[in-house]
């Protein structure tokens, strides 16, 4: 099994692409007061994209992906910040 220890984001990432195509691009999100919060929201900034985060009391969320030997992956969610988003927080973000 690999483990890698670095804050990485699927949507993020596809955000950051489309930044780099030229387009104007925005993400709304919470994140927890922590390092794995900071890093998020710096690379958002890093690439020019606009971010509403608000941050949370409770830690920033995870996704831990583990492949097997036969290149099967299981993925492990720590729901976190963002799990405690809801209509309500969009309504005022957008």
């Amino acid at each position: 099994m690999i483990s890698i220890n670095h804050v990485e984001v699927k949507v993020q990432n596809q955000a950051i692409a489309m930044s780099k195509l030229g387009l104007d691009v925005s993400m709304i999100g919470m994140v927890g007061r922590d390092d794995d919060g900071e890093e998020l929201i710096q690379n958002l900034i890093q690439n020019g994209i606009d971010n509403k985060v608000i941050y949370s009391s409770i830690t920033t969320g995870k996704a831990i992906i583990t492949v097997d030997t036969k290149g099967d992956n299981n993925i492990i969610v720590i729901p976190g910040a963002n799990f405690c988003s809801n209509k309500r927080f969009y309504k005022k973000k957008v």
